[in-house]
């Protein structure tokens, strides 16, 4: 009896091996395929990478904290290589100088109570704007050391990432029509101040813009910007124009 029991469970085994290989076999002819590849049907400039890279420190008369946008994966990495240093150049010296200016404080300044210590603070961040095949960069800054140095400001960086340059503004127009271009802005600049009651350049208004002027591309739109005290007197701040173009195969037109 036991032998005809064991006979059946293995028969029962073999079976069901044999229906699981049957299972797997694939018919004559037919072959493996692999799903196809995903293709990233984004725009270019919104697949690219940008790190967070972080620095902070706090001393006994100092604070920073630094957040500085680094590129990882544009197709030329020596260009990448140098766009970063670039944007490192924008920060560095400023970290150099609050170090340089602290580390003069002794321990007997600091316990010494009529020496007033001062704070040196400086704080850095940025913002992205992607407008195909351009990315803008903002880095804000904020340096604050109680009366040597006060200041907020930002510091601009667009980026072609078909060709992995920062642009300027001549690279926005057809270069033949680039001085036209300029000064259309700074009509531009005239009547948009004019109309939010803003003195230029001490009432007599906006004579040109250099080529290295500051601007960043948001939502396809071209913003020149300036810092606070540039063009107008330094209560006013900071001063954000839009421009009436619209964005056309890499170039701005009306």
């Amino acid at each position: 009896m036991k032998k005809i029991v064991i006979v059946i469970v293995l028969i029962v085994i073999v079976s069901g091996v044999f229906f699981v290989l049957k299972g797997t076999e694939r018919p004559i002819g037919e072959t493996e395929t692999t799903p196809p590849p995903i293709i990233d049907t984004r725009p270019l400039a919104d697949r690219i990478e940008i790190d967070d890279n972080q620095y902070v420190t706090n001393g006994n008369n100092s604070n920073i904290k630094i957040v500085r946008p680094t590129f990882k994966n544009l197709s030329d990495q020596s260009a990448q290589a140098l766009i970063n240093s670039k944007i490192n150049d924008a920060i560095a010296p400023y970290i150099k100088e609050i170090d340089i200016v602290s580390e003069g404080l002794t321990d007997q300044d600091t316990e010494n109570s009529d020496f007033t210590v001062k704070q040196y603070n400086y704080n850095v961040n940025y913002e992205r704007y992607n407008s195909n095949p351009y990315i803008s960069l903002i880095i804000n800054q904020d340096y604050d050391t109680e009366g040597m140095r006060s200041n907020q400001w930002r510091d601009m960086f667009t980026v072609d990432v078909e060709t992995c340059k920062i642009i300027t503004l001549k690279d926005l127009c057809d270069i033949d029509v680039f001085a036209n271009f300029k000064q259309n802005i700074v009509d531009e600049i005239n009547a948009q101040a004019n109309a939010g009651h803003i003195a230029l350049m001490g009432g007599r208004g906006l004579n040109s813009i250099s080529d290295e002027q500051k601007f960043y591309i948001k939502d396809g739109k071209l913003y020149i910007y300036f810092e606070a005290g540039l063009i107008a007197q330094y209560t006013a701040g900071e001063l954000v124009f839009e421009m009436p173009y619209r964005l056309e195969n890499k170039h701005f037109v009306r």
